[in-house]
């Protein structure tokens, strides 16, 4: 029987005939790249040597020459990808076809006879955290993300389990911000209880034993008017807080601040006998584990 010809070199052949026709414009397409400032008088001493950054000014995105020069390279990206001769529709329903499966998620146990998984259908956006009371069932959506806005951009991002499997505090990204805010679930009814915790970064969450609360990272609020995510300050100061359940954030319990050293970061984790709490305290690439 003769060998025939393998599906995989098919599609490397299609993939081949796209980039020879794409090199093929560009090779016939001048392109006009928008002319960039270059500040020579900026100049950083960095531990004794002296660091040019004659770029630096494009790191605040919220100055007109800034917003300019990004708006004129988004114009010139586009008009490339736009016009270089490639079927975009051809591309997407490859991809899409290449992408609509179902991606199951591992199981963990997050509760005496509670387990959780993760289960992606197809072309959705996002994955939906499912619960199981048992390993063979189907289990139930408890947070899908996919409904958080129309537009697909809110994610969600941490999530913890109360040690009875009761609660679930998770947090949430808006336009794939840093900035999280948490809310806590009730893992029966499937409903969200009046917690709202904003200004989280960098963080996990990690509950008292007896599930009257749990553990987060927050930085003070950012001033300036701009959205969230947007700034471009270092965020400094992080507090360690706890947050007892039904009471509104200004309440939270200040656990630890390193107000001598603002840029060092805290994580916490309750021993599991809920008797002691183990915060890494870290700078850079050291750690330090307080007790």
């Amino acid at each position: 029987r003769p060998p025939q010809p393998s599906r995989r070199r098919g599609r490397s052949h299609r993939l081949a005939m796209l980039e020879v026709s794409d090199e093929a414009t560009a090779s016939t397409t001048k392109l006009a790249y928008p002319r960039v400032r270059r500040d020579d008088g900026f100049v950083e001493d960095l531990h004794g040597e002296q660091v040019a950054d004659p770029y630096r000014w494009l790191e605040d995105p919220a100055t007109p020459e800034a917003a300019e020069f990004v708006a004129a390279q988004n114009s010139l990206t586009q008009s490339y990808l736009f016009n270089c001769g490639v079927d975009r529709g051809q591309v997407l329903d490859r991809l899409k076809a290449n992408y609509d499966y179902a991606k199951l998620g591992a199981y963990r146990r997050v509760g005496p006879n509670l387990f959780s998984f993760s289960r992606k259908e197809g072309l959705q956006n996002q994955a939906v955290l499912y619960v199981a009371e048992d390993l063979r069932a189907p289990g139930r959506a408890l947070i899908d993300p996919n409904g958080f806005a129309e537009d697909g951009t809110v994610s969600l991002g941490s999530v913890s389990f109360s040690h009875d499997g009761t609660k679930v505090a998770y947090s949430v990204s808006d336009g794939g911000s840093d900035w999280r805010t948490i809310r806590v679930r009730d893992v029966a009814s499937g409903q969200d209880d009046p917690d709202v915790l904003r200004w989280a970064k960098f963080t996990g969450m990690d509950w008292a034993r007896d599930g009257s609360g749990f553990f987060y990272n927050r930085f003070p609020a950012p001033s300036g008017q701009g959205a969230a995510g947007t700034e471009t300050d270092a965020n400094e100061g992080m507090q360690l807080r706890f947050h007892r359940l039904g009471t509104p954030q200004e309440r939270d319990v200040l656990v630890l601040q390193c107000e001598e050293d603002p840029k060092l970061m805290l994580s916490a984790e309750v021993t599991p006998d809920g008797a002691h709490l183990v915060v890494s305290v870290r700078r850079g690439k050291f750690n330090q584990v307080w007790h």
